[in-house]
């Protein structure tokens, strides 16, 4: 549901509309059957025409679904990036605590107070990279979620 730009009318919207379900069916041939957009008047579209209310409650419920829809496929991208990250930061977190193990012994000279094998040591400095990488997955991923899907496939 839109509105059109002034000076635009409903035939020169409804071409355009063409055009580009016509670029969308050579895109993705498999995907676009029995697809079709189209344009029509509001008036049309509501089941009690009201000159006062400009937008009926179909109207309305249609906008607040499709809110719902856009909402969820930001969740979708959000929980992808997060599901590609998280097993990154595992791996690494995992070689670098071996490795840290490894490597303490040859450093324990230089240790004051803390033992090469400290637990405790161990379990912070995980947890605090474990949220270091957690937030370097997230904020990109939050960042794409806020972008008009127009607006991204208008780069494309």
């Amino acid at each position: 549901m839109a509105r059109l730009k002034p000076g635009v009318n409903l035939k020169q919207a409804q071409a355009s509309l063409n055009v580009v379900a016509q670029r969308i069916a050579e895109q993705h041939p498999d995907s676009d059957k029995g697809i079709s957009i189209g344009a029509f008047p509001e008036q049309l579209s509501r089941p009690d025409p009201d000159p006062d209310n400009s937008l009926s409650a179909v109207a309305a419920t249609f906008m607040i679904l499709a809110a719902l829809v856009l909402l969820v496929a930001c969740f979708n991208v959000l929980k992808m990036v997060l599901r590609q990250g998280i097993p990154l930061v595992a791996i690494g977190l995992l070689i670098g605590l071996v490795a840290a193990f490894a490597g303490t012994h040859f450093l324990a000279d230089l240790f004051y107070g803390v033992t090469p094998a400290d637990p405790a040591t161990y379990a912070v400095v995980a947890t605090l990279l474990l949220v270091v990488a957690l937030l370097a997955c997230w904020i990109p991923a939050r960042r794409a979620t806020q972008i008009s899907p127009l607006v991204a496939l208008r780069f494309e």
